[in-house]
């Protein structure tokens, strides 16, 4: 897999991630489980793809990979959404500065978090509720 600003970083300063178990670690976030570092290795290698492919050679054609990466939700760990916010930066400081940009959408909680009477609802559902609150 391409070395990211974040290994790139890493190596430069001399510093090494504390040993764990390895299959867990994924760009230095340490995931609980095993599907959930597979996820975050999907996730990097959707990265790797936009980043050999489109080279984002414009702003604009940043700005399109940005809206639609959001509005297809193709991420879906802290590894994805990190690479949002890098291409959120990236646009924020070009000429597109002033456009409005989308908002990086994460989940609502993770399942281990909401209380056993809601843990089959999805983040969907919760939206919806809180859309007709609010």
């Amino acid at each position: 897999m391409a070395e990211t600003d974040f290994t790139k970083t890493m190596k430069e300063s001399g510093q090494t991630e504390p040993q764990v178990e390895s299959s867990l670690v994924v760009e230095g976030f340490r995931f609980l489980t095993t599907a959930d570092a597979e996820k975050a290795k999907l996730d990097l290698a959707k990265i790797n793809y936009l980043k050999k492919n489109l080279g984002y050679a414009t702003s604009t054609a940043l700005d399109a990979v940005y809206e639609k990466a959001i509005e297809n939700q193709i991420f879906s760990t802290p590894v994805g959404w990190q690479f949002l916010f890098e291409i959120r930066m990236r646009l924020i400081s070009s000429e597109l500065k002033g456009a409005a940009f989308s908002p990086i959408r994460l989940p609502c909680r993770s399942p281990d978090e909401r209380p056993k009477s809601r843990r089959n609802r999805s983040c969907k559902k919760n939206e919806k509720e809180n859309a007709r609150k609010g």
